[in-house]
């Protein structure tokens, strides 16, 4: 490539071995972007499953708590009516 200010006439001002290191780039750029958007789209799935197992202990653990309520709520009322 010739320096800049001195091409001469009929010089191609971009080499082509710039171009390929350009369009080397530019296929590394398009492939990491496409990668961060797989991760993205995996870390989000793993995100709504954290999300859904929470939801269920948190269920669990209401359900349980509930039941104890009950069972002894269920129990004074059985003792007052003996």
């Amino acid at each position: 490539m010739a320096p800049v200010g001195r091409a001469s006439v009929g010089d191609d001002p971009i080499d082509t071995e710039d171009n390929e290191t350009m369009m080397e780039l530019y296929t590394r750029l398009l492939t990491a972007i496409e990668q961060l958007k797989h991760r993205a789209e995996g870390i989000s799935a793993i995100e709504y499953g954290l999300m859904a197992v929470l939801i269920a202990l948190a269920f669990t653990v209401g359900a349980g708590l509930l039941g104890t309520a009950l069972n002894t709520l269920f129990t004074n009322i059985a003792t007052q009516l003996n």
